[in-house]
This record gives C-alpha cells, structure tokens and sequence, in this order.
C-alpha cells in the first residue's frame, strides 16, 4: 500500500501464486487493466485495492474470480455497472465499496441477491 504501483506492476504481482493477501490501497493508478490481471489470480482469497481507479470494468473482472472472499474496493469510482456485477459473487464475505458513485440501482442488485 501507498507506493506508486500501476497497471504494469499489478500485472507482474498477479503471477504471484504464492500470495493469499495483497494490499494495493493508496496507490492511485491502478485501473481496469491492473485490477482484470489481478482477478485471474486464483490464489488471493483477500485483496485491497482502495484508492485507485478501477472503474466498473475492473470491478466487473473482479467480480468472476471465485476465490476471493474479502475485497476492498473503497474510493474506485465504481458505478452501478460494477456493483451490479459485484452483486452476482457468491464467494465474497467481506466487500468494502464505500466512497464510489453507486446508486440505489447499484444497491438494489445487492438486496435481490442475498
């Protein structure tokens, strides 16, 4: 957390099938392309991406990976797209979305899906 890791360096660290945590809050600049490597990884059952900006595409990729099961994704300016999507993953137990720009159709997905 809080360096200066974009796309490029998600990437590399999605290859990393050791890992079960990673925290990547506070760096701002990973997006979409970052957070769709980082959802390919099977291993991460937890993932901080607070503070970055991976939009609706990249909470959409995330949303697929069925071995996650905490997921941060404050400050990411996720809209309804997103959650709609996120709403769908019956892995996750723990989801932090707080601070995007997501609406009442946003959560609605969320209560029709639980």
């Amino acid at each position: 957390a809080r360096n200066k890791i974009g796309d490029e360096g998600a990437k590399a660290l999605a290859k990393n099938t050791t890992l079960t945590k990673l925290y990547l809050a506070y760096n701002y600049k990973i997006e979409a392309e970052g957070a769709k490597a980082l959802a390919l990884n099977t291993t991460l059952t937890s993932l901080d991406l607070a503070r970055n900006k991976i939009g609706d595409e990249g909470a959409k990729a995330l949303a697929l990976n069925t071995t996650l099961t905490s997921l941060d994704l404050a400050h990411n300016k996720i809209e309804d797209e997103g959650a709609k999507a996120l709403a769908l993953n019956t892995t996750l137990t723990k989801l932090n979305l707080i601070y995007n720009s997501i609406s009442g159709e946003g959560a609605i997905a969320f209560a029709h899906n639980t």
